[in-house]
């Protein structure tokens, strides 16, 4: 029997296209196993956005996290059947002989355990196989990776630990079983992989999302829903406390800048596709390679395309304004940076690696350059004190004048929370400075509530008040939000938690003084 392979994001995800999918099933089809890539995870969120318990469907799918005042039982009976509908739908359409899915982060986990227990239902023939950096989690019920978990109950046939795109080929060939630990990849492979099919995206799901943003937010001119996803790079020059990416790629691997533009170029001469977003983690690790694709791209296709992607401040000897002028020709339209934190301070012991003279010199040389900011900023990293907040505060009072026209687009993402696998909670230096103190309330809420014998004064109170300082700021000195930020759902979500962390708070505060 010929295999046919469907392969689908696991929500969730919101707003921005999966790459999995698209890249994994061109590179079967390119090895003559028919393939489909499919982004559940935009379906999911298109069905479900609206609903009222939106915010508490998502606080339960991303970490478990239960509010024994609300009825779960229309959001589980909703989700059940738009699981059903898919599938049923997938297997008339399809018809396929391997489902693989692809969990992005460990958010995707719960989603999973609804979804392949239907599989098995519905589409009683087909081996699963998963893969993804979510299963490289760790299940801390049962103290041992999540992708040790799906084998040891059932609920995969196949799993690929680590990148996929060689791998997959050669389990599905091979009719392999079990667990597969990929090889590391390297630049050389990274040349070799194909560009990914999108023929079976619906790109209007990703619009649709965005309308109640856009309606809100009339000078959101610049992002396209329709982008095409390039990928230049993996890994990161960084080693940031917070981030785990150096966990799955512990060595920063990049294309050839020639073959990058090489591929932009083809898309936009097969598609007539302009837009295009970097899945990178930074455009610019490699910053010999950014360069001569930018100056590809302006010799090749002068004022045609249009790009963004994630990427970091650098000081002037390393990225001279000549870098920054070229990326604006090449049609740079954005650069997503990891700002964290206005206080040095804190950059430092998160290893950021860039003064704040560093950080003053990228934003105005992107401002002159036209390219749209978007900035990360963190609230409450575990040796923020108040001091250091307000050097944030101070951060976005001294850079306003380089937002006009909305050039800079500020993404806060909730207070700060614990991950089991990045260096801040794995390293014993970290591990032995700061000694967490987590409530015992349940796990699936300690990556919130924590607090630390470092900065005893940095409580959830505090970044609770401390986010809704920033946001309030931030308006008042005329910022606006970048589009996957949705401020309404996101204090819906902060205010669920604060009123679970005061329906716990006797037990949070008694257990951090009995410690």
């Amino acid at each position: 029997m010929t295999d046919k392979v469907v392969i689908l994001s696991v929500p969730y995800n919101e707003m921005v296209p999966a790459m999995a999918p698209a890249l994994l099933s061109a590179c079967l089809n390119n090895a003559g196993i028919k393939a489909v890539g499919l982004d559940l995870s935009i379906e999911f969120s298109a069905a479900f956005v609206d609903k009222p318990y939106w915010n508490t469907l998502k606080l339960f799918l991303s970490s478990g996290s239960i509010d024994k005042e609300i009825n779960y039982f229309r959001p589980t009976v909703d989700v059940l059947k738009f699981i059903k509908k898919k599938l049923i739908k997938i297997k008339q359409q399809y018809d396929p002989t391997i489902i693989g899915l692809s969990i992005f982060t460990a958010e995707s986990i719960n989603f999973s355990y609804f979804l392949i227990p239907y599989i098995r239902k519905y589409i009683p023939h087909v081996k699963i196989m998963l893969g993804g950096r979510g299963i490289e989690s760790n299940c801390n019920v049962e103290n041992k990776p999540h992708y040790k978990k799906y084998l040891d109950h059932g609920l995969a046939d196949v799993v690929v630990v680590g990148d996929a795109e060689t791998e997959i080929i050669n389990a599905i060939k091979n009719k392999s079983t079990g667990l597969i630990f990929s090889a590391s990849q390297t630049s050389e492979d990274l040349d070799n992989i194909p560009s990914p099919c999108w023929d079976h995206y619906n790109f209007d799901l990703y619009k649709d999302l965005q309308n109640e943003v856009v309606a809100v937010d009339r000078t959101r001119k610049f992002y396209d829903p329709r982008s095409m996803v390039i990928t230049a790079s993996k890994g990161c020059v960084r080693n940031c406390s917070f981030c785990d990416v150096p966990e799955y790629w512990p060595k920063y691997i990049f294309r050839r800048g020639e073959n990058v533009a090489a591929d932009i170029i083809d898309i936009y001469n097969k598609t007539g596709n302009t837009n295009f977003e970097f899945t990178d983690n930074l455009i610019n690790g490699s910053v010999p390679n950014y360069r001569k694709m930018n100056q590809i791209l302006v010799e090749k296709l002068p004022n045609t395309i249009k790009y963004g992607g994630y990427a970091i401040f650098r000081d002037k000897k390393s990225m001279p304004e000549h870098d920054f002028e070229l990326a604006g020709q090449a049609g740079c339209y954005r650069w997503s940076i990891g700002v964290e934190s206005g206080s040095e301070s804190v950059r430092k012991h998160m290893r950021k690696n860039f003064s704040n003279d560093d950080l003053d010199y990228g934003v105005e040389q992107l401002y002159k350059n036209h390219i749209m900011q978007s900035w990360s900023l963190m609230v409450g990293y575990p040796t923020e004190t108040d001091k250091d907040f307000e050097e944030t505060i101070e951060l976005l009072d001294r850079s306003k004048k380089y937002n006009k026209n909305s050039m800079i687009r500020l993404a806060v993402t909730l207070p700060f929370q614990l991950n089991d696998i990045v260096p801040l909670t794995r390293e014993d230096k970290f591990v032995e400075e700061f000694q967490w103190k987590n409530s015992d309330v349940k796990s699936s809420y300690s990556r919130y509530f924590w607090t630390t014998v470092a900065n005893p004064e940095n409580t959830f109170d505090v970044r609770y008040l401390r986010y809704k300082k920033i946001i309030e700021s931030s308006i008042e000195f005329g910022y606006t939000f970048f589009w996957v930020v949705d401020l309404k759902k996101h204090f819906g979500e902060l205010e669920d938690l604060k009123k679970i962390y005061d329906q716990n708070r006797k037990k949070i505060i008694y257990f951090s003084q009995s410690k």
